[in-house]
C-alpha cells in the first residue's frame, strides 16, 4: 500500500519551502526513513508567483515528490 499526499497550492512560495520541510519531516518519523511506500504530490492551480519553480526544484532533489501545474486557477 502506498501513502499518497495530495497537496494544492495557489501562490504559495513564500510558505512552501517550510510546509515541504515539515510534512517531510513528519512523514519521516511516522513511516520510518527506509519506507519509501508514500509520495506527495503538488498541485499547482494556476500560481502567478514563484510556486511552479519551486515545486519543480523540490522534485528535483525528493523522487517522493511528483507535480502537476494547471494553466489557470480551477
Amino acid at each position: 500500500m502506498k501513502l499518497s499526499i495530495l497537496i494544492t497550492l495557489l501562490n504559495e512560495e513564500l510558505v512552501l519551502p517550510q510546509t515541504h520541510r515539515e510534512i517531510s519531516n513528519q512523514l519521516e518519523k511516522m513511516l520510518g526513513k527506509e519506507l519509501s511506500d508514500y509520495e506527495i504530490l503538488y498541485i499547482d492551480d494556476g500560481s502567478s508567483d514563484q510556486t511552479y519553480e519551486l515545486i519543480t526544484a523540490i522534485a528535483k532533489e525528493n523522487p517522493r515528490v511528483k507535480y502537476i501545474r494547471f494553466s489557470r486557477n480551477f
